[in-house]
């Protein structure tokens, strides 16, 4: 059986992400909305330096047009969180600031997220 619409749209977006090839598989992951997951110890768990990338679709906002005769043209909104927990060892030892190159670096992970470059 195919998958729903939904479905088949994150998993390709999932798998597109996972082709630019800048972060590591197992951290492009499709899910329903975790948006309360506890990252306090990711660092520890999936032991990374890297942002998590969560691809969810949305059944609920989903929009469904005729497109043409015999076909159908669905609009499935996408979330892509990205999220990066930084360590203390990224802090500043005098202001306990996050180091600035570290939120650069992250900065253009995202740009090149984005641009697809």
């Amino acid at each position: 059986m195919p998958d729903a619409v939904a479905v088949a749209v994150a998993k390709s977006v999932t798998s597109h992400i996972k082709a630019q090839g800048f972060i590591t598989d197992e951290l492009v992951v499709r899910s329903y909305a975790e948006w309360d997951l506890d990252l306090k110890n990711i660092n520890e768990v999936e032991n990374t330096e890297h942002a998590r990338i969560d691809v969810v679709s949305h059944t609920t906002d989903q929009g469904v047009n005729l497109a043409s005769r015999g076909s159908m043209q669905y609009k499935v909104p996408i979330d892509i969180a990205v999220r990066k927990k930084f360590r203390q060892l990224h802090q500043d030892d005098v202001t306990r600031r996050i180091d600035i190159e570290k939120i650069d670096a992250h900065q253009r992970c995202l740009a090149r997220f984005l641009l697809g470059k």
